[in-house]
């Protein structure tokens, strides 16, 4: 069972974390983030997905970064190497770090710096075999270590003992931490989270036929008195639909963190909500959109998932945000005193928890659920910055305290045993 205290492990680095500087990744389905232990926020964070095009000379041409794979080039195809919160591309995911860590982390040679690595609850032994064999076989890293993502959370929020709510793009996910360790039978996961809201978001646009124009395509804005669309809108033969989708899901994730409200008590699709509503929204080209009832039907979608998703993309039977931390609760222990200590150490994390009225409700539905227990408001970082990254800052304070020297895996240690000595340190 994962531990705060990492358990000792004969031939692991023994030295105090405090004379190593360990480099720390954090690879997100949006986002990865990569920076020094030590640190309060990664110096890196730029974007998980990537771009690549083959060049007049035939050659591939690869683009990471926030800057460079939004860049409009023909022939340009996005990649998303992180699928359910775990990597499934490889060589993309190779690049990517390479990048983050030679060219903004500006570390040319890694065989002086252990990497730590930061893994979801459900990250495979295969996986997480493959992550080591990078590491050590072409980063030359000389340490690596894994720790889950609840745990590094818990840490930072200086909670021991609590629930972590992390919503992210692709996964919802919710993690009971008790006495420092990670309750796996209490741990749960759901691929309903912010890209399933964007979906929604634009499913509702296509009902209105309204079209996203991506800001690429944009000249300048629209003006009332000019029909001709030439004037403010730019032609770029050649752009690939993956492109084209991943701009405006750049606009959708706008709608999204600025329009969109959770209700304060639960919704069904039909219920009449109160006047005075509607929020205007500007596009990139500068027509308006109003939002009305969306606004709380599309945000309900995260605690009932399955009365607002389009028949047959949601299985019956899923649960939301809520239910999923009452069960937790409920799996952790039947003692009426953790319940209540857990319940009043909510840690909500991830960019999608930023929407309106999201903790509020969390705060509302527990202490509906549990009416024995004074429940207080769920924990939040001060900034928006620091709840996407608590889990990277955790993971950095993490591996500089000196007790983290014994849960390394060394390269020797790996070259001797393989594959095994993986699996049994970090289950």
């Amino acid at each position: 069972m994962p531990s705060l205290t990492p358990p000792t492990a004969n031939g692991a680095v023994q030295s105090s974390s405090d004379e190593v500087t360990s480099i720390v990744i954090e690879c997100g389905s949006s986002y990865t983030r990569v920076g020094f232990s030590g640190d309060d926020l990664p110096k890196v964070v730029i974007p998980t997905k990537y771009g690549k095009y083959t060049n007049d000379k035939g050659e591939d041409v690869y683009e990471f970064g926030l800057e460079n794979v939004h860049r409009p080039v023909a022939g340009k195809e996005i990649y998303s190497p992180v699928q359910d919160g775990c990597i499934q591309d490889w060589d993309g995911v190779a690049k990517l770090w390479e990048y983050a860590i030679k060219e903004k982390l500006k570390v040319d040679d890694l065989s002086e710096y252990p990497l730590v690595i930061t893994e979801q609850m459900w990250n495979s032994s295969a996986r997480r075999a493959k992550i080591a064999e990078m590491c050590f076989d072409k980063f030359r890293s000389p340490a690596i270590s894994f720790v889950k993502n609840p745990l590094c959370t818990a840490y930072a929020a200086v909670r021991p003992n609590s629930i972590i709510v992390e919503i992210g793009s692709a996964v919802a996910s919710v993690s009971t931490v008790l006495d420092g360790n990670v309750v796996t039978k209490a741990s749960f996961h759901s691929k309903f989270g912010g890209d399933f809201l964007n979906y929604l978001i634009l499913e509702e646009f296509k009902r209105k036929q309204v079209e996203v124009i991506p800001s690429y395509l944009v000249k300048k804005k629209k003006d009332i008195n000019d029909p001709n669309p030439s004037t403010f809108l730019r032609e770029l033969p050649g752009m690939t639909d993956s492109y084209k989708n991943f701009e405006i899901e750049r606009v959708l994730d706008n709608f999204k963190e600025t329009t969109l409200q959770v209700n304060y008590h639960p919704i069904m699709p039909h219920t009449p909500l109160p006047p005075n509503i509607q929020r205007p929204y500007e596009f990139p080209d500068g027509s308006t959109y109003i939002a009305e009832q969306e606004r709380f039907g599309i945000a309900e979608s995260l605690f009932r998932p399955v009365e607002f998703g389009p028949p047959g993309v949601v299985p019956e039977g899923t649960l939301g945000i809520s239910e999923l931390i009452y069960h937790a609760v409920l799996k952790t222990d039947p003692k009426a005193e953790v319940q209540m200590e857990l319940l009043n150490n909510i840690v909500v994390v991830g960019g999608t928890t930023l929407l309106n009225g999201l903790t509020a409700r969390i705060h509302r539905d527990m202490a509906q659920f549990f009416t024995q227990f004074h429940v207080k408001q769920p924990y939040l970082s001060v900034t928006s910055t620091e709840r996407k990254s608590l889990a990277w800052t955790g993971a950095s304070v993490f591996a500089s305290l000196g007790n983290f020297g014994s849960s390394w895996v060394i390269k020797q240690e790996y070259e001797e045993q393989g594959a095994d000595v993986i699996d049994k340190r970090f289950k």
